[in-house]
């Protein structure tokens, strides 16, 4: 496959060619979904954290009697019912990674390198000398 090379400023600055085993690709959104999404979930932290009721800072004091006030039965204040209480079943942490076969992530990979609407471009833009913005603009102008 040739496609042309476009610089900076919109002006071809030749042709180049890509191979057809990745840029031939017809892209899918079905693989681009899972891999994006794989990538993603392997990505978030999963540091959320809640305290339960074995982790409140309260009393573990009962806080009435069983029988005899009319009110419903309670043990201590770090029940979830409570204010200040634990929180029942809350986030915990843990990894939200997921298995994907690794054929699969190389195959989404190829797909990303495609561009859906069929338009394909590369930059024209070469790395020259030593890095510093200014050289590297006066080696646009030239080119």
């Amino acid at each position: 496959m040739k496609l042309d090379v476009i610089k900076l400023d919109g002006g071809k600055a030749g042709s180049v060619e890509l191979g057809e085993d990745i840029f031939g690709l017809e892209p899918r959104a079905d693989i681009l979904h899972r891999v994006v999404g794989w990538q993603r979930n392997k990505a978030q932290a999963g540091t959320h954290k809640v305290k339960t009721r074995s982790e409140t800072s309260y009393s573990t004091k009962k806080i009435y009697r069983q029988k005899g006030t009319g009110g419903a039965r309670h043990g201590d204040r770090n029940a979830p019912i409570f204010r200040k209480g634990g929180v029942y079943k809350g986030p915990t942490p843990r990894s939200h990674a997921h298995e994907l076969p690794k054929k699969f992530r190389k195959l989404g990979l190829k797909h990303a390198a495609q561009r859906q609407d069929g338009r394909r471009c590369t930059g024209g833009y070469r790395h020259r000398g030593n890095g510093r913005a200014q050289d590297q603009r006066a080696g646009q102008a030239g080119a």
